[in-house]
């Protein structure tokens, strides 16, 4: 399966004093999805994601012709060619539009590409996507039971509005905590970080 792209273009025309630069920057952000399917249902469920952003690409044209523009990006940048194609044409469009060959131009664009990885999980990580999955906790809920101020006992942020600890997640015991901090507790122990009730095998 192809990688899956975003793109969001910027561009402006330049003022006559600043010449004739034909100017493309390009900021690329990869995510790589973990996803797991079930043998039996087929259902995907994502089990985890990375995100890496590259260093700011910046590169001059001489033509709106695809293959010249394409030849720079797949020199440069690790995309997939189909993503390239994509990402010349998008350029070219551009280009043509703010008058290649009459100004000089600044084209900006934000480039997220998501590839996905299927994974196998053994049971037991299964476990623990299932018990995640099912005790998602929304904000609304949360604050009828007056725990959004409540921290999480192990990042010790806020249940809700923490950047790193992810949605608040409540186990079967009815303890509540950040799913991303959940994740990180189960790949050592197989309880509840505050009773220590056993929670999969």
């Amino acid at each position: 399966m192809n990688p899956r792209l975003e793109c969001q273009i910027h561009q402006q025309k330049l003022p006559p004093s600043e010449g004739m630069k034909n100017t493309v920057n390009v900021v690329l952000e990869t995510i790589t999805e973990k996803i797991h399917q079930d043998p039996v249902t087929g259902i995907q469920t994502l089990v985890g994601s990375n995100h890496q952003a590259y260093p700011d690409f910046n590169f001059s044209i001489e033509s709106t012709c695809h293959s010249h523009i394409r030849d720079l990006l797949l020199d440069q940048l690790m995309i997939h060619r189909s993503s390239s194609r994509i990402l010349a044409s998008h350029i070219a469009s551009a280009a043509n539009n703010l008058g290649f060959g009459v100004n000089g131009f600044v084209i900006t664009l934000l480039v997220t590409v998501t590839k996905r990885v299927y994974v196998v999980l053994s049971e037991s990580a299964l476990q623990v996507q299932r018990l995640l999955c099912e005790g998602i906790i929304d904000g609304d809920e949360l604050k009828r039971l007056k725990m959004e101020a409540e921290p999480c006992s192990i990042c010790l942020e806020h249940l809700l509005g923490s950047k790193t600890g992810g949605v608040p997640t409540r186990l079967p015991c009815s303890h509540v905590f950040h799913d991303r901090c959940l994740t990180k507790w189960f790949s050592r122990k197989n309880t509840c970080p505050m009773c220590r009730r056993v929670l999969f095998e």
